[in-house]
């Protein structure tokens, strides 16, 4: 009997003295692990980081901050769940860095840049592999989600040095409950809007030796002998611009080309049509799909590198997105009439006219950057770019869009 208790007390002890040894080495690996900790002097939830270009900005700086940054939604919160990806070792300058694209299936994603060196050639860090062989993921730095998926085929495993990026371009699409996927995986933002970790848009700059003088318009306003274009082949766009644009056309003519319209373009939406409409109409219509913050897209920046005037509809401040006095907002009238008077008047005055160009004298475009080549510089600097996961992605990402704009246009202007 005492020989039994004996020995089942020895084990008793050597038990729990096992359990008390494991429980220890978790906890030091946790800690040694956990970077946050072991670099206190880090603020990993600083979302003011600047970005490597200064060209991402655009006049004025970028405003991360929501109290100076209204209808913003809620601000990126991080995360402090296991998928961090935030290891910060020192990558070596020699070595190339791996990243893999996951695109979505049945998506058209563009893929020529795989495999191929060159791909660097003009980049400032040209140690890098794109692929898109998902097989590979165990051996990236970098991985990139393109577009919006979903059903992302998520890694089984997470790697401790490995950043998530979700590059998406685009607006918001109507469906969001699948971007909920996305918390707490995801360490890096590369999208349109300015508070992104990576904001990708055109940059309005002035320049560093401004022209002088007037600026002398190629077209005299006597051979522009029509009013407003519109190029459009998304019909019964979520902001409801179709709606905006019947009204509109009551009191001013309004031709559209493509398949939302009547009329059309030997080479539609082309370098060609843009020549022909440039010559003839005053105006055109940059009118987005979606109402969405700070999204703004080509159909404005072509008009603008014309002598057309862009009248924007969209959910971005024109003031700071364009050069000053460059555009019109359907915002600023109480309804399509009021527009279309003004419009009149303002085709009919050529001084004042031309008086929505002389932005062109100051102020240059700074295309986004190249997206290889950012990536690259990414992989290589995991010291200034790891960031822990978002555990509100879904919240940031998806409730940006007011595409009651119109209807309560309509509403207050009575038409």
């Amino acid at each position: 009997m005492c020989g039994y208790q004996v020995v089942r007390f020895s084990k008793t002890r050597f038990f729990l003295a096992t359990t008390a040894l494991i429980m220890f080495s978790c906890f030091s690996y946790l800690l040694y692990t956990n970077p946050v900790e072991r670099h206190a002097d880090i603020n990993f939830g600083d979302k003011t980081t600047p970005t490597a270009d200064d060209n991402f900005n655009l006049t004025g700086s970028v405003n991360r901050d929501d109290e100076n940054n209204p209808g913003s939604g809620d601000h990126l919160e991080r995360s402090n769940a296991s998928f961090l990806g935030e290891s910060l070792r020192s990558t070596e300058n020699n070595k190339t860095e791996l990243i893999v694209v996951v695109c979505p299936s049945g998506k058209d994603c563009d893929t020529s840049f795989a495999g191929k060196p060159e791909t660097f050639s003009a980049c400032e860090w040209s140690d890098c592999e794109i692929s898109i062989d998902q097989s590979r993921i165990p051996e990236a730095t970098v991985v990139v989600f393109k577009y919006e998926d979903p059903y992302p085929e998520w890694p089984k495993v997470r790697f401790p040095n490995q950043t998530y990026i979700h590059m998406m371009c685009e607006r918001p699409c109507r469906e969001l409950w699948w971007v909920a996927k996305y918390d707490d995986r995801i360490n890096l933002t590369w999208n349109y809007r300015y508070d992104a970790d990576i904001p990708y848009h055109v940059s309005v700059i002035e320049k560093d030796n401004p022209d002088e003088g007037r600026y002398v318009p190629r077209i005299p306003l006597a051979n522009k002998t029509k009013s407003v274009a519109w190029a459009v082949s998304h019909c019964n766009a979520e902001s409801k611009r179709d709606i905006y644009v019947a009204e509109l056309s009551k009191y001013i003519d309004v031709d559209i080309y493509g398949k939302c319209g009547t009329l059309e373009c030997s080479k539609a939406l082309t370098q060609d049509c843009a020549d022909e409409w440039e010559k003839h109409y005053k105006f055109y219509l940059a009118f987005e799909n979606g109402v969405c913050k700070d999204y703004v897209t080509e159909k404005l920046f072509r008009t603008l590198s014309r002598e057309m005037i862009p009248v924007v509809l969209g959910g971005a401040d024109y003031n700071v997105a364009s050069p000053p006095h460059s555009n019109i907002n359907v915002k600023d009238y109480k309804s399509p009439k009021e527009l279309a008077s003004f419009l009149h008047q303002l085709g009919q005055n050529e001084d004042e006219y031309y008086e929505y160009f002389q932005w062109k004298q100051r102020y240059r475009y700074i295309l986004p950057i190249n997206e290889n080549c950012k990536l690259c510089e990414i992989a290589h600097n995991m010291e200034k770019w790891a960031r822990p996961a978002y555990h509100n992605y879904y919240q940031w990402y998806s409730f940006v869009c007011h595409n009651d704009l119109v209807d309560e246009m309509r509403k207050e202007g009575n038409w």
